[in-house]
């Protein structure tokens, strides 16, 4: 009797659950798993949205490119018109096609609830002396899509630059309406 009074006291009474070893290895390789888990997510989140960009941007390319051939053998403007429209509703992208002094001959929106995104600077300087660009830019006003993907192609008559075409992008698609 003496000695279970002394172990009571010497120990204070009934351990708790949270003071055994078991239990503490438990929470630790519980803690270190969830960690990891968390961890996982956010690096496979991290790669799947750069390969998605990647594409996105790759795909942009090859529509200004085989926009911009198409426009070069056209000059009749309801055509440019109707060949800006499509690919703007097609892909639900922004369009413009600019002229060989950088002014804009045609302007088409496939984003139903956005207005006309400006162009990053020197963007269509650059291509009107022929590089083609590419990028992403952030827009502060639009809460809708504010992080957006762009690229331009010279529209090229021989070799003479004509024109250019720049088609954008939001990096977050529009919900379907039902």
């Amino acid at each position: 009797d003496c000695l279970g009074h002394r172990l009571s006291l010497c120990c204070g009474g009934i351990m708790k659950p949270w003071q055994s070893v078991s239990a503490r290895l438990t929470l630790t390789l519980l803690t270190m798993t969830l960690g990891s888990l968390v961890g996982l997510s956010w690096v496979l989140d991290s790669a799947l949205k750069q390969f998605f960009v990647r594409d996105a941007q790759a795909s942009l390319e090859r529509q200004s490119s085989a926009l911009a051939t198409q426009l070069s053998q056209q000059q009749a403007s309801s055509l440019v018109r109707q060949l800006s429209e499509l690919t703007s509703q097609q892909q639900k992208v922004q369009v413009i096609v600019f002229d060989s002094t950088a002014n804009a001959r045609v302007t088409s929106r496939g984003i139903g609830d956005s207005s006309t995104i400006e162009l990053p600077p020197q963007a269509i300087a650059k291509t009107l002396s022929g590089a083609a660009q590419t990028g992403q830019f952030w827009i502060a006003t639009d809460a809708e899509y504010p992080w957006w993907l762009y690229s331009t192609a010279p529209i090229r008559v021989g070799d003479r630059v004509t024109g250019a075409v720049y088609i954008a992008m939001p990096l977050r698609r529009p919900r379907r309406r039902r």
